[in-house]
């Protein structure tokens, strides 16, 4: 029966249901029919088999279920299908599939990352020094992954070990995909946090001023703009002074001599 899941075969699949067969019947690697039908992309199996009460979340060697497979097989299809059945990944699983999610955020994988979020990976979930899928998206550039990563709920004011927030991470690139990120992330209410705006600001070119690389990136100066005045507004609130030398001296690009 095994083997006819495999090639998608129901009438065989169902000839062997009526001789007695379990329908979760197991291979050597504890797969089911709905394991192997699911990496196949079977969309006519897949259904026929829930349908006659094949286990969703059934589990394989390594705590492998049928959502995994389709997902491991880019079966967006299959994915959608289980999830609406009630498939879930193996908890024990996820730290696989957030290192997933953040490489292909970082290659610019729109379509597998819209996968993975559809199969239920935590967006916000971190890798390596807390950064999350957002942060690694940001720093390469990436504004589509970006989009969708914002749509799936990722939080834009996420920090990782270093205190850096997503938004930093597009403003230290070079490229128009970095500007077109951080404007998207902007847009979103998107800031750097109040204790790195200084030190973050003598890091990209002057003590207190945006010039030096800043003013080759002029595109950039909006958002630094908006986002330290974000900063302003809540650690300067009771001195409008302070606020306005702060912002004159942040934001003020000059021309390096």
């Amino acid at each position: 029966m095994l083997f006819s899941a495999t090639q998608g075969d129901t009438h065989s699949v169902e000839e062997y249901l009526h001789k007695g067969v379990s329908v979760n019947v197991t291979n050597y690697d504890n797969r089911t029919a709905l394991h192997l039908a699911a990496g196949a992309g079977n969309e006519t199996l897949v259904p026929w088999l829930i349908e006659n009460d094949a286990d969703v979340n059934a589990l394989a060697r390594n705590q492998v279920t049928p959502l995994e497979e389709a997902v491991l097989r880019n079966r967006r299809s299959i994915v959608q299908l289980l999830r609406a059945k009630g498939g879930i990944l193996h908890p024990d699983r996820l730290p696989v599939f957030s290192k997933l999610l953040i490489e292909a955020s970082a290659r610019g994988e729109v379509d597998y990352v819209s996968l993975l979020l559809d199969a239920g990976v935590d967006p916000n979930s971190t890798g390596y020094d807390d950064r999350t899928a957002l942060h690694a998206a940001s720093s390469e550039g990436r504004v589509g992954v970006v989009e969708v990563l914002v749509e799936g709920k990722a939080d834009v004011q996420a920090v990782d070990r270093f205190g850096f927030t997503p938004l930093q991470e597009c403003l230290r690139g070079q490229s128009r995909g970095h500007t077109a990120c951080a404007k998207v992330l902007s847009e979103l209410g998107a800031t750097i946090p109040a204790k790195q705006v200084y030190n973050y600001l003598r890091y990209i070119g002057g003590v207190g001023f945006v010039g030096g690389c800043l003013w080759k990136q002029r595109s950039k100066v909006g958002i630094w703009r908006r986002a330290v005045a974000r900063v302003c507004r809540t650690q300067f609130t009771t001195s409008v002074r302070k606020r306005r030398l702060f912002l004159r001296g942040a934001v003020s690009p000059r021309r390096p001599h």
